[in-house]
């Protein structure tokens, strides 16, 4: 519907002052079209992950850009952030204290033990955990901007602390990590010191109070606690090396992978699907010309989102934008140990920010309400 919405009114306006920025995701599209030359006789899957894991999610950034075109969508595009985010986090809470998930009636997932983490709709616990954290920069952020009605504000208030407990029921270590370092780069970006220590201390106390959240959370720095991930990566290095520039095709990791597994003689190699780091397995599968042509991607969005910051910091605008900057960080933080952007549940909200952000960005003095109003 977009490409026949451009064929009969062909408006571009969304690339203005972008055009790096879609050139390097074009690129990184391109590479991983090239990564088919060595895919061999999983071709046909290669191809189909390439439309339906990557092209048909990407899409959603151009199409986002020039959807968000006026503020009234913005704060549609909000509501329905809140309300969609409010109900994940209550299904995930109702999963662990009433022991009902609402949505597709899913148990929770062991973790360790006879520990069970939420994970609400999700597959994985992880997934719902790297859903969760790119939004609460987000909640937390719309508590600085003043909102003219007061039961909204009231909403906004609530809906931190309640996308925080469902992030620490996840038991996502990875998680918690891109949390607290989005937290530390938010309040760095508003210039609250105190506001950042204040926040990360009580999320650490939470932690050391409650005995399940202070074993997963110690469990990080036992002999062995994380000995099976550092073996995973070590094969998807030695994956890597193999086929440096191109890779072993789009979705064949989880296909190559277990023969790297032996190797390394890691017990139960067959149940390891993906590398547990976005970076790795992009590399693996699409190698080195993916990866670089991703991170300069990545570099010049952020890079877009710092200028545009800096000067409309305090502006309701620029607030936003520090929102979704610190979302997405954490989001890349945690897909340092996780495989979110792999995965067709939790990849959305990743691409929605950024063309969220690229509609921001173009029409920002459109958007600049007096004294910070939304």
């Amino acid at each position: 519907a977009f490409i026949v919405k451009k064929v009969i009114c062909p408006d571009f306006a969304f690339i203005k002052g972008s055009r790096y920025f879609y050139f390097f995701l074009l690129l990184f599209v391109f590479f991983l079209s090239l990564s088919l030359v060595n895919s061999g006789e999983y071709f046909s899957q290669s191809l189909y992950h390439l439309f339906t894991r990557w092209i048909g999610y990407i899409f959603i950034v151009p199409v986002a850009a020039d959807t968000f075109s006026s503020p009234g969508r913005i704060k549609k595009a909000l509501f329905f952030i809140i309300l969609s985010t409010s109900l994940a986090a209550l299904s995930g809470l109702s999963q662990r204290f009433l022991d009902f998930e609402f949505f597709r009636v899913r148990e929770m997932l062991p973790v360790r033990g006879e520990t069970l983490a939420v994970r609400a709709a999700f597959n994985h616990y992880n997934l719902f955990a790297s859903y969760l954290i790119i939004f609460i920069p987000i909640a937390l952020i719309l508590n600085f901007v003043k909102v003219k009605k007061r039961p909204y504000k009231i909403i906004i208030f609530f809906w931190v602390p309640l996308l925080i407990l469902a992030l620490m029921f996840t038991f996502s270590r990875g998680g918690w990590l891109g949390f607290l370092a989005g937290m530390l780069l938010l309040f760095c970006l508003l210039r609250k010191a105190k506001a950042a220590f204040s926040v990360i201390i009580l999320f650490v106390l939470i932690l050391l109070f409650i005995p399940a959240l202070r074993d997963r959370a110690a469990f990080t720095f036992r002999d062995g606690g994380d000995a099976g991930r550092f073996s995973i990566w070590q094969a998807g290095f030695e994956m890597a090396k193999e086929n440096p520039f191109l890779g072993k095709g789009v979705g064949g990791f989880y296909k190559h992978f277990p023969q790297y597994m032996e190797k390394i003689e890691l017990e139960d190699s067959s149940s390891h699907f993906h590398a547990h780091n976005i970076y790795l397995q992009i590399w693996g599968e699409a190698g080195l010309f993916s990866l670089l042509s991703f991170l300069v991607f990545l570099a010049l969005f952020f890079y877009q989102l710092k200028k545009a910051i800096a000067k409309y910091r305090f502006q309701s605008t620029g607030l936003l934008l520090i929102g979704i900057f610190c979302g997405v960080f954490s989001y890349l933080i945690h897909g340092f140990f996780d495989l979110a952007l792999f995965a067709n549940k939790a990849n959305v909200p990743f691409w929605l920010m950024l063309g969220l952000a690229q509609a921001l960005m173009i029409n920002q003095k459109r958007f600049l309400v007096k004294k910070s109003e939304v």
